[in-house]
């Protein structure tokens, strides 16, 4: 029906457009059918692949673009730390006042012992566990308990949620390749001044 599903890249479509060369298989959509061995037909699908590779493009410009609109409000939102719910208004309290608790210990535990390892052996030895949500699956919403590791405490302790302010760009996606010439993509912390959209008193 539509040929732009066969591939995602110009790379892609010209080596499968090769390929039925190759063997004489014709290619066919709602607009007709063509042969890859005639250079007409080749051309013209040499067009369409380079066509759908742009539209493809196109479509994630916009995504992205939507995305950072409704960040510069203060109303994107890809998840909620601890002692938050996500709703259709953004982020608010955790309902459930345990949650709350445990996580205002937190910080005055923090302020009190002065370091993220001395909070971490606190809750252990006193037993306390973090409660999350679980924000998908069968049981959506139902909070589990955990152990808290020494991320979850540094992580809080650093997320500006927690001072009412909205950021953000704290991070962002990067594309390395190994020795082995493998790509993998990655995400890479952003220093603080080059967030790219800091509300203060945005959040509860």
């Amino acid at each position: 029906i539509e040929m732009s599903r066969l591939a995602r890249n110009c790379r892609d479509w010209h080596q499968l457009l090769e390929l039925c060369a190759v063997f004489g298989s014709l290619l066919g959509d709602a607009d007709g059918i063509y042969n890859p061995r005639e250079h007409n037909d080749r051309l013209l699908l040499g067009l369409k692949g380079t066509m759908s590779e742009a539209e493809l493009h196109v479509l994630q410009s916009r995504l992205d673009a939507g995305k950072r609109n409704k960040a510069r409000r203060g109303e994107y939102f890809s998840g909620a730390p601890i002692g938050y719910i996500r709703t259709r208004n953004g982020l608010e309290l955790d309902p459930d006042l345990q949650v709350q608790s445990v996580v205002r210990l937190l910080f005055d535990k923090f302020a009190e012992l002065g370091s993220a390892h001395a909070v971490l052996n606190y809750f252990n030895e006193h037993g306390i566990l973090v409660g999350k949500r679980v924000n998908n699956g069968l049981q959506r919403d139902v909070v589990t308990w955990h152990r808290p590791m020494r991320s979850t405490i540094i992580n809080a302790l650093r997320h500006p949620a927690y001072a009412g302010t909205y950021v953000y760009g704290r991070s962002k996606t990067v594309d390395t390749v190994g020795p082995n010439g493998t790509r993998k993509t990655a995400r890479r912390k952003v220093k603080k001044g080059q967030w790219e959209v800091v509300i203060s008193n945005r959040l509860p």
